[in-house]
């Protein structure tokens, strides 16, 4: 499971820190005019979560709305 908080939000870019069960964290960030992104420790997405994330936050993008935290897991 992945949780996942809204660290920053500017007029260019959006940043999202995540949490992992293990105890690992990252931050996403992702640029609100092209899209591009990077997460602080992969660079890329290496697991099903960063990827979840990703795809999240680019619909937020999108809509250009930015919840505060989610919550990403198996149910």
């Amino acid at each position: 499971m992945v949780t996942f908080e809204l660290i920053k939000n500017t007029p260019d870019y959006v940043v999202y820190r995540l949490h992992r069960e293990d105890g690992t964290t990252s931050d996403l960030t992702v640029n609100k005019h092209d899209k591009s992104y990077s997460f602080s420790d992969t660079g890329k997405p290496v697991d099903h979560y960063q990827t979840a994330t990703l795809r999240s936050v680019l619909k937020y993008v999108d809509r250009n709305k930015y919840p505060q935290e989610g919550v990403m897991g198996w149910g």
